[in-house]
């Protein structure tokens, strides 16, 4: 195993970007795909995204990729897409497959799953679904005007039918471990703690690490180099996160991003990360969010524009966006940062501009 990085090696190892924001995954999430991001892609593209970073806590958990490993690995799969056109319904094909093959495995009964055998067989299955659904949401950020047309339309119909997966697995590996805790008389808080790994080792010993150790991950960063990953402290998660995305001086008027809708809205910035707690959200508001996910809609419908500090082409809050007509700006990486509750800003989502038109009261 490789010598531990020190969090200052961890920042300058690669051109970080934030790349996604989910909320409330666990840590066995975290690490599975963490190690995925590797293994499977190196397995099926022979392209792998060696450096992740995951800023853990009890809210949003904040993805961080290398965004010269995303720009190549997008280009090359994007150039493959646009070699031969029939491989995006080969995708989707794929893809919807393994979706629903995923669903109707973690909807058996948890006495049936929570065994070694049950969990390495999902293990092969999530690995697996991952690949291609990577290949589908990078490489539609690099199509050409050229090929884009009925292959986007392909990928974003796709990309759409997979929205709910993350979550429901994440839901699932809550219940097994849950179902764990049960069994072995521990704390559930505590077991939702664990790692993909710890999980398999569990399985094969039927013994868990020490909840001390456990309790020290609720806050928390988890740094993959290639398959292989290291705790942070919160302390060193928080001076990751200032040290690529600084924090904006309060004369910076304006921030960019992409184009995800076009359009031009002026309103209200709200700030929110979790939609099911807002019941004051008023039509014309601005929506500011990590990024948006099926429990944002309602908020989406009224909203007089939508902006995200993370995704791509195909992310939720672009297909809705487009879907509804409201002006969008995607990927600023610092929205929720940079803007504050309640001031007014106009949004440019034709030019991916956002810009500050007066302080909040």
């Amino acid at each position: 195993m490789s010598a531990k990085k020190s969090i200052r090696q961890i920042i300058e190892v690669t051109d970080w970007e934030k790349k996604w924001a989910l909320a409330h995954f666990t840590l066995l999430t975290c690490s599975s795909i963490g190690e995925y991001y590797f293994t499977s892609c190196r397995k099926r593209h022979g392209l792998t995204l060696s450096h992740n970073f995951f800023k853990y806590s009890n809210g949003p958990v904040v993805g961080y990729q290398s965004k010269s490993e995303n720009d190549y690995f997008g280009q090359t799969l994007a150039a493959e897409l646009a070699r031969n056109p029939l491989l995006a319904a080969e995708l989707a094909r794929e893809l919807k497959e393994r979706t629903d093959e995923i669903q109707a495995f973690i909807g058996r009964p948890m006495a049936e799953l929570a065994t070694q055998a049950a969990y390495t067989q999902f293990d092969h299955l999530y690995s697996d679904y991952l690949p291609p659904y990577i290949m589908v949401t990078r490489a539609a950020n690099y199509l050409s005007a050229e090929t884009q047309g009925p292959i986007l339309e392909t990928l974003r119909d796709v990309r759409f039918y997979t929205e709910p997966l993350y979550e429901l697995v994440d839901e699932f590996f809550i219940r097994l471990l849950d179902y764990v805790a049960r069994r072995e008389q521990t704390d559930p808080e505590t077991a939702r703690l664990l790692t993909r790994n710890e999980l398999l080792a569990y399985f094969e010993t039927a013994r868990l690490p020490e909840e001390t150790s456990l309790r020290e991950r609720k806050l928390c960063g988890l740094y993959f180099a290639a398959a292989e990953g290291q705790f942070v402290s919160d302390q060193e998660s928080k001076l990751f996160e200032e040290q690529i995305l600084p924090a904006a001086g309060e004369r910076e008027r304006e921030l960019s991003g992409q184009t995800a809708s076009p359009g031009k809205a002026s309103g209200r910035v709200r700030i929110i990360f979790e939609p099911s707690k807002i019941h004051d959200f008023l039509p014309g508001d601005i929506l500011i969010t990590t990024m948006t996910r099926p429990a944002f809609v309602p908020l989406m419908e009224l909203a007089g524009a939508i902006v995200t500090d993370a995704g791509g082409v195909l992310c939720h809050a672009a297909i809705v966006s487009r879907e509804l007509g409201v002006p969008c700006v995607i990927g600023t990486q610092m929205a929720t940062q940079l803007l504050k509750e309640g001031e007014i800003v106009e949004v440019d989502a034709t030019h991916g501009i956002v810009r500050k038109l007066n302080p909040a009261s």
